[in-house]
């Protein structure tokens, strides 16, 4: 495949909203062999011809729903990042000073909280 149809592919995936460059690039990759597929299957369609026909394989939303499962696992990666971080200060924060005020009353008896 030709440059310029891959640069196409690729404008084609930015006009239909897929803005994330690991998946842009998937998609370029898996359009740019249904393509040449479709091409050699019937070598009488151009280009666009080929390209749209690869494009209706994906439904009626387009990408659309490989958009949402990457929202969907960024989220959930968000969300457990946060979750994380929340039990790391609560680590840091509560548990960790009662810890060592306990260890500092037992074997010091100078520092013994009142």
């Amino acid at each position: 495949m030709k440059l310029t149809e891959k640069t196409n592919i690729k404008k084609f995936t930015r006009q239909h909203y897929v803005e994330h460059y690991d998946l842009q690039t998937e998609l370029v990759d898996h359009l740019a062999n249904d393509i040449e597929k479709i091409c050699e299957e019937q070598p009488n369609l151009s280009f666009e011809q080929a390209k749209t026909i690869s494009f209706k394989k994906f439904g009626v939303f387009g990408f659309m729903d490989v958009n949402l499962i990457l929202s969907n696992v960024e989220a959930l990666i968000y969300a457990t990042l946060f979750t994380f971080l929340i039990m790391l200060f609560y680590i840091v924060l509560e548990i960790l000073p009662k810890k060592a005020g306990e260890l500092l009353s037992e074997n010091y008896l100078e520092y013994k909280l009142v």
